[in-house]
């Protein structure tokens, strides 16, 4: 149906969203707190915005792997419960 698909695609973007903003959180931390990887960062624009995406894809397979993982327990906990 309609709202399962709508459902499914905010879970995904969500997952996206979060994901990116993950990584970007900690790189701007860690290049705030350790000069030398915001010196990295400067010489190696294009090299650093790639190893970002990267993590943040391993970091959204896994909030993906949790959340999905967690809606399946609270479901069939739910489903039990009704019993």
């Amino acid at each position: 149906k309609g709202q399962d698909a709508a459902f499914i695609l905010l879970i995904v973007s969500g997952t996206v969203a979060i994901a990116l903003a993950s990584t970007m959180g900690g790189a701007i931390i860690l290049a705030s707190t350790k000069p030398g990887f915001a010196d990295w960062f400067q010489a190696h624009k294009m090299l650093g915005s790639f190893l970002t995406v990267v993590t943040a894809v391993s970091v959204g397979f896994v909030q993906g792997f949790l959340v999905t993982t967690g809606l399946g327990w609270f479901g069939g906990l739910v489903a039990v419960l009704k019993r």
